[in-house]
C-alpha cells in the first residue's frame, strides 16, 4: 500500500496537483481517495466502489469460514451418530449453518443419508470445532 500511494503522490505533483498528506493513503484508504478526488476535481465514484469491494470481500470471507466450519462438523455429525448408537449406516452428507449466534457459536441443520435432519450446534474454540446433538434426537433415532 505504501508503494502505492508513493507512486500516486509523485504522479500527482508530476501532474501540478498537490497530492493528499500520504498517510491518510497508508491508514484510512477512503479518506485518501476522497482527498485526492478533490484534489483533481474527480468523481467520488472511486471511493463508493472501494467500499463496495471491502464489503464484499468480508462477506465472501464469511461465507468461505461458515463453508469450511459446515465441512468440518459433517464427518463429527457421523461420528457422534455412530459412537453414541452404533450405526454405521446413518451418515452427514451436508451441514448448513443456519444461524451465527455469536463469532464462535452457530445453529445449524445436518443432513443424513437417511433424510433425516438433525437440528445441531457448532462451537469453535481457538482452532477446534465441537458439534452438539440435542441428546432427544439420539433418544428418538
Amino acid at each position: 500500500m505504501i508503494a502505492l500511494v508513493t507512486a500516486d503522490n509523485k504522479t500527482l505533483r508530476d501532474s501540478g496537483y498537490t497530492p493528499p498528506l500520504p498517510v491518510w493513503g497508508i491508514i484510512i484508504v477512503p479518506v485518501y481517495l476522497w482527498k485526492r478526488a478533490n484534489v483533481i476535481g474527480s468523481s467520488k465514484l472511486l471511493i463508493v466502489v472501494w467500499i463496495a469491494a471491502l464489503g464484499l470481500s468480508l462477506a465472501v470471507d464469511s461465507l468461505n469460514h461458515e463453508s469450511s466450519i459446515s465441512d468440518t462438523a459433517c464427518p463429527l455429525v457421523t461420528k457422534i451418530i455412530k459412537e453414541s448408537l452404533g450405526d454405521d449406516s446413518a451418515q452427514c452428507v451436508k451441514v448448513k449453518v443456519t444461524e451465527k449466534l455469536t463469532d464462535s457459536f452457530y445453529k445449524a441443520t445436518a443432513s443424513l443419508n437417511n433424510g433425516n435432519d438433525i437440528n445441531i450446534t457448532i462451537e469453535e474454540k481457538g482452532d477446534m470445532i465441537y458439534v452438539r446433538i440435542p441428546p432427544n434426537y439420539l433418544q428418538q433415532y
